[in-house]
């Protein structure tokens, strides 16, 4: 093999030298990591926490630099993605529109019904601004911090909703999903084996 071959072949078998310079220091965090909770970066931090609770977001507010297909399925799984910058957005925008005209193209070629225009498809822009209602909700939850408080319960639904509502790591929807499920469960537990158990542990106990 010629030199720069070998160069190369030396350099993925042994790694190559480099220098390293920390960038990173306590100002490059404090907007990020406030000390104070109560100055406006940390006020601005934990509003940015309260978002990527909600829904699919950029940890602490600071771009990601992902995919365009990785932000595109937020959406089309969540229905709502916060972005840290406009560029995201547009990659997110052009993927969505570049998938909508494979499939337009797909159904033409199949030999559906349409016009040349269906093929390239609806140039109406996909990702949308959020609506009053919605940024009423941001404002109250992940501004204002308006919450659902955990509630003293003491049959299963209300006790596994409390639990919930206590961990932080729990969505919205997480919480509905599982309250559905276990309601649903419940409802299977026939009334009248039950009632047998009953007089049964009634019988042992006596």
């Amino acid at each position: 093999m010629d030199l720069a071959e070998k160069e190369f072949d030396d350099a993925m078998q042994f790694g190559t030298i480099t220098h390293y310079n920390p960038s990173l220091t306590l100002a490059s965090l404090a907007e990020f990591m406030p000390a104070t909770p109560s100055t406006p970066a940390g006020r601005a931090a934990t509003a940015l926490q309260n978002l990527s609770l909600m829904g699919p977001t950029d940890p602490i507010g600071a771009p990601q630099d992902l995919q365009a297909r990785s932000y595109a399925q937020d959406l089309e799984v969540a229905g709502v993605r916060f972005f840290a910058n406009a560029t995201a957005i547009e990659a997110a925008e052009e993927f969505l529109q570049l998938k909508r005209r494979d499939e337009a193209a797909a159904k033409a070629g199949e030999g559906e019904k349409g016009d040349a225009s269906s093929v390239n498809g609806s140039e109406e822009r996909i990702i949308q601004p959020a609506d009053e209602t919605v940024r009423q909700v941001i404002v109250d939850k992940a501004i204002a911090g308006h919450h659902e408080a955990p509630q003293y319960a003491t049959d299963p639904v209300g006790l596994a909703r409390s639990w919930h509502l206590r961990a932080e790591t729990y969505a919205p929807t997480d919480v509905d999903k599982f309250e559905k499920k276990l309601q649903s469960l419940l409802s299977k537990v026939p009334k009248a084996s039950a009632g047998r158990g009953a007089r049964q542990n009634g019988r042992r106990a006596a």
